[in-house]
């Protein structure tokens, strides 16, 4: 039997769900701001993974603030951060690093642009797009499940490590390109989580959700990419301020 058996079996990696138990226990209390986490030997006892494992998912925790490492010492808890994952319709803001959320790239592929992707990105039905994966995590654990669609050119200059840096992923699309976001059309719809998106958001298939269809287009215009994304349910909120015309 693997010593990774320990967790239960989920598509997620490994180290993903190693690092979300390690915020959950920070969140929880239960390893208070500058306490001193286990050493990476008990952590792979707890967990029942191995020490690369355990290295990786401390590794994100350290890049995304959340833990600091002493050399000879050990790692600290940083700060005790704050549970809430903010979103504005602000552009600048919706393209901007969000410290509160970590993101793992769960594959990439060719795949054939269908429906609303491919009008999205001006493509004919079957035209073939690159699908990019991806799982965000809050907090309090799984907070979205998408996709982004880009044209084969741009994702194939995608750089999966920087795709975890903390940026949108959008905007490693528009390093490729080479030409900055000018503005996004967004579209909200009711949903259920098929098991696929179920079992990535911790949820029961059937759940109710939202769908967020997101296309960037770069100088006003040409589309991008398309990013379809379903929200946690309990963990997503989504509000607008209205204002009366000038």
């Amino acid at each position: 039997m693997s010593p990774e058996s320990a967790l239960p079996a989920s598509p997620t990696p490994l180290y993903f769900r190693v690092e979300q138990r390690i915020r959950q226990s920070i969140d929880d209390g239960l390893i208070a701001p500058g306490a001193e986490l286990p050493t990476e030997v008990e952590l792979c006892k707890r967990y029942g993974v191995s020490r690369i494992t355990v290295r990786r998912a401390l590794g994100r925790l350290v890049s995304q603030g959340v833990v600091v490492r002493k050399q000879g010492v050990g790692t600290f808890v940083s700060h005790a951060p704050s549970k809430l994952v903010q979103l504005t319709a602000s552009l600048e803001t919706m393209l901007a690093p969000a410290p509160s959320l970590s993101q793992v790239v769960l594959g990439m592929e060719i795949v054939k642009a269908t429906g609303e992707i491919a009008a999205g990105l001006r493509l004919a039905e079957d035209e073939p797009v690159m699908a990019c994966n991806m799982l965000h995590c809050g907090r309090e654990g799984p907070f979205s499940f998408s996709f982004m669609y880009v044209t084969p050119d741009v994702g194939r200059q995608l750089d999966p490590k920087r795709l975890v840096e903390g940026r949108p992923a959008v905007c490693v699309a528009e390093d490729v390109f080479n030409r900055q976001i000018g503005r996004a059309e967004q579209a909200i719809d009711p949903d259920r989580a098929s098991r696929a998106v179920a079992s990535h958001l911790e949820i029961k298939a059937g759940t109710p959700l939202l769908r967020v269809t997101r296309t960037y287009f770069v100088d006003s215009d040409q589309p991008i990419a398309t990013v379809v994304a379903w929200y946690h349910p309990q963990r997503f909120r989504y509000s607008v301020l209205l204002l009366p015309s000038p």
